[in-house]
């Protein structure tokens, strides 16, 4: 808006001096106050131009100033030391008991094959699982009611027909589909199940 006021006080400016000159050269009278009114304009346009040349200053100085203070922050922000271990929160939560799945066919961790009646026509093989000694809570998570048999592997014997099988054992449950139990299995004796058993077990709570 100021620049645009120069420029019209310049032309007026120009036009009274154009005015003068033409009045003095036909002869006639020139007045003092319209020499002092376009001496006022001409001075009053190099106010405004002064003026108006300073502004683009005043605002690089301000954006100077925002650019100054923006770096201090980041400065600031990056050497703020980080939130020590002991502030910050801590997701605590229980250690579930272990829990052992085992599934009727597949060795896993703790199946070895068993074979009994080898070298007739009632071969039978499939995986004994020898986990580790104590007291479990088993639970059929399969979608059949299952059986679960410990025996002791060094318990095989033969029959009086000659068929061979073993002979001393521990625990037998019989799980319908979701139910659990409570089995007992000593140390170096084993799990027999069949196909297609699915089971869990937990150790259970002997305090």
């Amino acid at each position: 808006m100021i620049p645009f006021i120069g420029v019209g006080s310049l032309i007026g400016a120009v036009v009274f001096i154009v005015r003068i000159f033409s009045k003095k050269r036909s002869g006639e009278s020139i007045k003092p106050p319209l020499i002092g009114l376009a001496v006022c304009a001409a001075l009053l346009f190099a106010m405004v131009a002064v003026d108006s040349s300073n502004a683009p200053e005043t605002l690089t100085d301000t954006r100077d100033t925002q650019e100054s203070s923006n770096i201090i922050e980041t400065v600031d922000s990056q050497n703020a030391e980080p939130e020590s271990e002991s502030d910050a929160p801590q997701d605590i939560g229980e250690t579930p008991d272990e829990i052992i799945t085992l599934i009727a066919g597949e060795q896993g961790e703790y199946g070895k094959e068993i074979i009994v009646n080898d070298g007739t026509e009632f071969r039978e093989d499939y995986y004994g699982y020898f986990v580790p000694g104590g007291n479990y809570i088993a639970t059929n998570i399969g979608a059949y009611p299952t059986q679960i048999s410990v025996y002791d592997p060094d318990g095989l014997r033969k029959t009086e027909e000659g068929w061979e099988e073993f002979a001393i054992f521990g625990d037998i449950l019989l799980l319908a589909v979701g139910e659990s139990g409570s089995v007992t299995i000593p140390d170096g004796w084993f799990i027999e199940l069949h196909e297609p058993a699915r089971l869990t077990l937990t150790r259970a709570n002997t305090d």
